[in-house]
């Protein structure tokens, strides 16, 4: 009886980006807690959190001394530091201010933070964005200042300059008004943003008072933008931070459809059962799986009009030398040709025995290319196919996993980088399938896996990397590093 082997082979595509809109949630506020011992923001309001979800904490008090701090963060950290508006002596006196600002993901929010008591009257409130960079720090640039330590009723934050384009320029300002009221801040002015517009304005008249505002404005070019100034209903020392969210890079890779087929029997060739209605541009993945010596594949529209052809690099094809029975190769065409019933075929340079062939069908974003970037490859013995790791470099990418078994033998819980992935119509086929993701973050030592009876397997990693689709505009001389991209 033959022993059961496996093989599998993860095949990673990466296109540029294009941007998303961040956003501020419209049920985003939580409510003020004010009082002179710790502050535990309100989440009542404040709606479900999405993983991508950014929430910013702001946190004022009646002094102008000590940096403020959390004493449970639950995984908040500090935007810049503490501002302070005040005489800076050392008597808590109103019109005296500090501010702070702080921020998590919405992948690591678990619960409302604590802030330690800020010694007078500190308050706190959580506010919601969508749509801004899923990794990395959130925002692009960010400014700060306390008007010149002026005390009055004329508000200012400094202005910034964003490196990229269609930013949410995110404005906070801090009030001492010792009153309760949601109507401390006038009008927001600054003719570099658009959609101006306040979302909170809150004081509240617990010992000295205070508060804060906070205003939203669009920024879609990568340039500066002007001071943020606003009138305040009473004087007050001020303190005030910008923060320009950067939007989250929008997926272009689509799945469009998958074929397969199978055959026990020795030939040379084997044609996909179904057609794909391939558009000019269209990334072609495909996995070639048959028994018997090692042998060369190539592989392309079986009608070869017009003729797409696959390339099948040296370093993607693996022989089993467990089994020393079983052979997988991938191939791809990086940009086809227009071809409305293609018929893919794999062909083998000599007949071989128990022959699959499974090809998935991507969509990148229009005038976009895509070219191979790196691969590598391992084989083992046990229940765990696994495609040996990569790390990708870029946050639009299009993973596959393809697997080839001995004997049939259904796997299970197929997975890339960790994360379960989706098996796409017209997999399995016979002794072989196939799994992809579509990913808007980089990973690093990720790898195709899937659960299966023990086997000898071979699992194999390639990359794919776009080579044009620009980012967002850069100054020149500058780095988007938090972008994961660079100006050069």
């Amino acid at each position: 009886m033959k022993r059961s082997c496996g093989l599998a082979l993860v095949v990673a595509l990466l296109a540029a980006p294009s941007w998303a809109a961040v956003e501020f949630a419209a049920n985003g506020n939580s409510t003020v807690t004010a009082g002179t011992g710790t502050c535990t923001p309100s989440t009542t309001t404040l709606g479900a959190v999405g993983a991508g979800d950014v929430i910013l904490l702001v946190v004022t008090g009646e002094h102008d001394r000590a940096a403020h701090a959390l004493t449970t963060p639950n995984g908040f950290t500090q935007v810049g530091s503490t501002v302070f508006g005040g005489d800076g002596d050392a008597t808590e006196e109103n019109p005296e201010i500090g501010m702070s600002v702080w921020w998590v993901r919405g992948s690591s929010w678990t619960a409302a933070p604590v802030v330690t008591d800020t010694g007078d009257h500190t308050t706190c409130a959580l506010h919601r964005f969508t749509g801004a960079l899923t990794s990395g720090n959130p925002w692009n640039v960010t400014s700060s200042g306390n008007d010149s330590n002026g005390n009055d009723t004329s508000a200012l934050i400094p202005g910034a300059t964003t490196t990229v384009t269609d930013t949410l320029v995110v404005a906070i300002f801090a009030t001492s008004n010792n009153a309760t009221s949601t109507a401390n801040c006038g009008g927001m002015t600054n003719a570099d943003l658009g959609s101006i517009t306040e979302r909170f304005d809150s004081t509240n008249t617990s010992n000295l008072g205070g508060g804060h505002c906070l205003v939203t404005g669009t920024k879609a070019s990568a340039s500066s933008y002007a001071d943020s100034t606003l009138t305040l209903s009473a004087t007050s020392f001020k303190g005030g931070i910008t923060l320009a969210l950067a939007p989250a890079p929008v997926t272009e890779f689509v799945f469009v459809a998958a074929c397969g087929n199978n055959n026990t029997a020795s030939a040379t060739t084997l044609d996909c059962s179904a057609s794909l209605n391939v558009a000019a541009g269209d990334l072609l993945v495909m996995g070639c799986h048959h028994e018997g010596a090692a042998t060369t594949l190539s592989g392309n529209a079986s009608d070869g009009a017009p003729d797409n052809p696959f390339t099948f690099d040296g370093a993607d094809y693996l022989h089993d030398t467990g089994s020393n029975d079983m052979n997988l190769g991938v191939g791809y065409v990086l940009s086809a040709a227009a071809d409305a019933t293609m018929t893919p075929r794999c062909t083998y340079a000599a007949a071989r025995v128990f022959r699959t062939i499974i090809v998935a069908q991507f969509r990148p974003a229009a005038g976009e290319t895509v070219t191979k970037d790196d691969s590598s490859i391992a084989q083992g013995n046990s229940t765990t196919i696994n495609s040996g790791t990569i790390t990708t470099t870029g946050t639009d990418e299009v993973a596959l996993g393809f697997s080839g078994e001995y004997q049939a033998n259904s796997t299970t819980a197929e997975q890339i980088n960790g994360v379960a992935a989706t098996e796409p119509a017209g997999s399995p086929q016979g002794e072989a399938a196939a799994w992809y993701r579509v990913l808007t973050a980089t990973f690093a030592a990720g790898a195709a896996t899937a659960t299966m009876d023990t086997n000898n397997w071979i699992g194999a990693v390639i990359a794919f990397k776009s080579e044009s689709g620009a980012p967002p505009a850069c100054m020149a001389g500058q780095s988007m590093a938090l972008m994961g991209v660079g100006c050069r």
